[in-house]
């Protein structure tokens, strides 16, 4: 039950540091004076991560390095290495080592 809690502890720390990312972003692009047209801040994996995670959590489960790494692989994040626009690789990267991080668990089992 405790692990329980402290995973529901790390999944909305990600929600908030989904956020404070997307406000970091949206300010800079501001200050740019970029006329882009809105971006999805939140890339495809990540949003596929939490809404995994979620579901494992809400349903009382606990998550362990293995578990993680098994997220991973279905989620095929390993994917995301591949594109093109090295922000958005960065930007997946530091979000799953910040979730293997608040977990608890090593970045070998990202």
């Amino acid at each position: 039950m405790q692990t329980n809690q402290r995973h529901i502890a790390v999944y909305n720390r990600m929600l908030d540091y989904l956020e404070q990312r997307f406000e970091t972003i949206t300010v800079q692009e501001e200050e740019e004076k970029r006329n882009n047209p809105p971006r999805t801040r939140i890339h495809e994996k990540e949003r596929q991560f939490m809404d995994t995670f979620k579901v494992i959590i809400q349903s009382g489960y606990t998550v362990d390095e293995n578990d993680l790494a098994q997220i991973l692989d279905f989620i095929k994040v390993r994917e995301v290495l591949h594109e093109r626009d090295e922000a958005r690789i960065r930007h997946v990267r530091d979000f799953i080592l910040a979730v293997a991080k608040g977990l608890g668990f090593s970045e070998r089992c990202v």
